[in-house]
């Protein structure tokens, strides 16, 4: 049986294209990702400015991580991918260059929904993106292993951010109270974990997935 086919687009933000990622604004981004989720499409591509995001090897921008996190969310809540595509091309594209010079760190961002059943709300496809970059963490991990390119990635659990509705009693029963430390993150929770695997901290560590969720997989 051929595969299904898929139709997607390129995306460009319809404000401020040119300076989108220094000067991000959501309430514009979501307004695109309706227009596009009307076509009947089902996936973007992203071209974030990885100088922007990562300016050398031990630097990472937490503010432009937080806003291509804030994008893939507000893609996945319309249905549309683009954790797989736009992780692959950032890949391929990053990938190659520290090949070329024998060394590199890529930090991927996963999410504790690649092991769970996220509850109350059901979001298979956005689970199974989220399975995907883990996955393809893992593999690219164990390619280019012996090019010096070591590959890992983070997997969050409940972070207060705008996207995510935390205090609200209908999720924070399941979201919050079922975890042993009982409490949400904050972004910036992430940061020092982000910066390990991107330093030479762990320069022993590829294809390794951090679990940073309060304990609410141990469940």
């Amino acid at each position: 049986m051929p595969p299904a086919v898929r139709f997607g687009v390129n995306y460009t933000p319809s404000e401020g294209w040119f300076h989108h990622w220094l000067d991000f604004d959501l309430d514009s981004v979501r307004a695109d990702l309706d227009s596009i989720a009307a076509l009947g499409l089902d996936h973007v591509r992203v071209f974030p400015l990885w100088p922007y995001f990562q300016p050398n090897r031990t630097l990472i921008r937490e503010r432009a991580v937080a806003d291509l996190v804030r994008l893939v969310d507000a893609a996945a809540e319309r249905g549309l991918d683009v954790n797989v595509d736009g992780l692959w091309h950032c890949s391929r594209i990053v990938g190659r260059q520290m090949v070329g010079r024998g060394t590199g760190s890529i930090v991927n961002i996963g999410s504790i929904s690649a092991q769970i059943v996220n509850r109350p709300q059901w979001q298979p496809a956005y689970n199974a993106s989220k399975a995907a970059v883990h996955q393809l963490t893992k593999s690219l991990a164990a390619e280019w292993a012996p090019h010096g390119v070591r590959v890992n990635a983070l997997a969050p659990g409940y972070i207060k951010t705008e996207m995510a509705p935390v205090d609200e009693p209908r999720f924070k029963a399941r979201w919050v109270d079922d975890a042993p430390m009982q409490r949400y993150a904050m972004p910036e929770e992430l940061g020092p974990s982000v910066v390990y695997l991107a330093s030479d901290a762990s320069a022993f560590m590829t294809g390794s997935v951090i679990v940073i969720d309060g304990g609410y997989t141990l469940y």
